[in-house]
């Protein structure tokens, strides 16, 4: 069974601070870009098909670890199939260009929590923006904001290490693991 999971600072979180500051007093978004947050993403595929246990392996590797968040100072928000994250506007998934990051994970988690079974892993980071004025701009916008093209546009993505992927509405389950799938056939027919 699949599940996202949405890792937040407690408190403001800095990156998105300074994110925010920047394109709204240097790259021309003024009043129109409301705030902006960010998190980090994980897609955990859980061997089971149950619910319950599903929830309880979640419960556990949030409890019993700091392999996903550290209580201290993050929180944790689970979404377990069919639920899945959900924005009021629009939200940027960001993954490595290597593939979505998580092997190192799974691997630990297996080590730490050897009795849950492989969990495997993909990981990325989302930003949530939140746009003033007409719904018919947000895309645009959001496009604006996103990519590095020059030194006066985009911000949240470096084109030449990072993929991305603008959704409205929500993330699909398995949306990186996918990808992970598909880079990974792509480069066995490359060789």
């Amino acid at each position: 069974m699949n599940c996202q999971l949405v890792v937040r600072n407690k408190t403001r979180d800095p990156q998105a601070v300074t994110a925010h500051s920047t394109l709204v007093g240097r790259l021309g978004f003024g009043k129109s870009l409301a705030s902006l947050m960010r998190g980090i993403y994980y897609e955990l595929a859980i061997p089971t098909d149950d619910v319950k246990t599903t929830q309880r392996t979640v419960r556990r590797l949030l409890d019993e670890s700091t392999l996903l968040a550290n209580p201290n100072k993050e929180v944790a928000k689970a979404y377990i199939e069919p639920t899945s994250v959900e924005g009021k506007g629009l939200l940027v998934l960001v993954w490595d260009r290597e593939g979505p990051r998580g092997d190192r994970l799974t691997r630990r988690i297996e080590r730490e929590l050897p009795e849950i079974g492989r969990v495997s892993v993909s990981e990325g980071v989302l930003w949530i923006p939140t746009f003033e004025g007409p719904e018919s701009e947000w895309w645009k916008r959001a496009e604006r904001m996103t990519v590095s093209t020059t030194r006066l546009s985009g911000l949240l993505v470096n084109p030449h290490a990072e993929h991305h992927r603008l959704f409205t509405g929500g993330i699909p389950h398995g949306f990186l693991h996918n990808e992970a799938s598909e880079r990974d056939q792509s480069a066995s027919a490359e060789r």
